[in-house]
């Protein structure tokens, strides 16, 4: 309906970016993120063995349970019990009908609930001082789909699966302690709490293993006991519970072995230097992985021929592309041993060492959300590429990592620079501004 003279002059543009890398992702704060924390022990024929251990001390409550034990109370057993979180939407990676090993020792360092704790950090504890008792670590396999009877006298399930592991009776003696269960701070002085890990299970290759949601709050310590006040015998039905809550820390510790066990084009980015040679192990995939895992950098430094070229932004789209040329880089049966994440987050990259840059976009139209139908994850980008554009940045670099990766554990293979799959792409589509000619007199 307009004039030729009116044209908009439409038009669009495709660039691919020069480098594509995966790195480790900086540690993440993990401490009291969510209700539940990851546990468990995966070897994943892609990326590596991945273990995931908690770090937690508990709590009595600010009144305390001593005067509840009535006359003469007598330990008869400790029970630490760890309920697994199968409300979540993917609650576990990997095999559970796989064996595992847990092992519990003491910390020998207090945490305090002020303080932020770090997927890479570790509180000192005793290797050599299991809490299981007969003093050995525990085999189990992950049930995330049976519940249990807890009290043989009470027919009533609990409402969630369940891990139960019977501790050392000397360690609830030396807890069963009027003094020490009547006061918070002298609960919290006489015993700093737990490192709970799957670390020593051995993992057959190429894939074994799981790891799983642990919901603290409805996990435990259940000291069992009798006094003189029931016939001679406390009811087994009611133990002392002690729990995680208000006053209470816990947080996520993430190893992940790539040097090692990871497919050896994800080995040589992690341990090899950015660069773009045609010898680059990042140009036909990146490989992003949460839990502390991976995140990936992309550079578009061709951005910086389009200055000076009268050009306005309509749209502009970063897109990353699942690669499916493997099975065990894509499986999309239900459920997955290794589902791919949901979202994705990007983030500008900062000139200096002081933190990544955030991009100036509409949070709400941004996206990264994963299009099963295109199989991509699709970023809207027009603001910070105009910015490049119009010279106010010269950075043209991105990171892309999983969404939330100190919660969600789930990892991706997506297409590098060079792949002719699943190729990284930025589009945008511009109009090119033309200036009337000046009138002459």
């Amino acid at each position: 309906m307009l004039p030729d003279s009116d044209q908009l002059n439409g038009a669009y543009a495709e660039l691919i970016p020069k480098i594509t890398f995966s790195r480790q992702d900086d540690s993440l704060m993990t401490s009291n993120l969510t209700t539940s924390n990851l546990l468990g022990s995966v070897n994943d024929p892609v990326f590596g063995r991945f273990d995931a251990s908690i770090f937690v001390n508990y709590e009595v409550g600010s009144g305390g349970l001593g005067s509840t034990l009535g006359t003469n109370p007598v330990i008869d057993s400790v029970v630490l019990v760890l309920e697994y979180n199968t409300a979540a939407a993917i609650p576990y990676i990997g095999d559970t009908t796989h064996p595992l090993s847990i092992n519990i020792f003491p910390l020998t360092q207090k945490m305090h609930r002020d303080s932020t704790y770090f997927s890479r950090r570790k509180i000192a504890y005793d290797p050599n001082h299991s809490m299981i008792e007969g003093g050995q670590s525990k085999t189990f396999t992950p049930n995330l789909r049976s519940r249990i009877l807890v009290n043989k006298d009470d027919a009533t399930l609990n409402p969630y699966p369940q891990l139960r592991i019977r501790l050392r009776k000397d360690f609830g003696e030396m807890l069963f302690n009027t003094t020490y269960l009547n006061s918070l701070t002298n609960f919290q002085n006489a015993f700093y709490g737990f490192f709970i890990t799957t670390n020593s299970s051995i993992l057959p290759q190429p894939s074994y293993g799981s790891a799983f949601y642990v919901n603290m709050l409805t996990s435990n310590i259940l000291l069992y006991y009798h006094n003189d006040d029931v016939n001679g015998h406390y009811p087994q039905l009611t133990p002392v519970s002690i729990g995680c809550g208000a006053n209470s820390v816990r947080f996520g510790h993430f190893d992940h072995d790539y040097k090692f066990l990871a497919e050896p084009q994800l080995a040589q980015q992690v341990s090899g230097s950015y660069d773009t040679s045609a010898t680059s192990p990042g140009k036909q995939n990146i490989y992003l992985q949460g839990a502390g895992g991976l995140r990936a950098k992309v550079e578009f430094p061709d951005l910086l021929n389009w200055r000076d070229s009268n050009i306005v932004i309509n749209k502009a789209e970063l897109s990353f592309t699942v690669d499916k040329s493997k099975s065990d880089y894509f499986n999309s049966t239900f459920p997955s041993l290794y589902p791919i994440p949901v979202k994705l987050f990007l983030e500008g990259v900062s000139p200096t060492t002081s933190g990544p840059l955030g991009l100036i976009e509409n949070i709400y139209a941004f996206g990264g959300t994963y299009d099963p139908n295109t199989n991509r994850y699709a970023f809207n980008v027009p603001h910070t590429v105009a910015q490049i554009l119009t010279k106010k940045t010269d950075i043209t670099a991105f990171y892309v990592s999983v969404y939330t990766p100190a919660i969600f554990p789930h990892r991706v293979v997506l297409g590098g620079y060079s792949s002719t799959e699943a190729p990284v792409k930025l589009k945008f589509w511009y109009t090119r501004l033309k200036f009337p000619k000046r009138m002459k007199k």
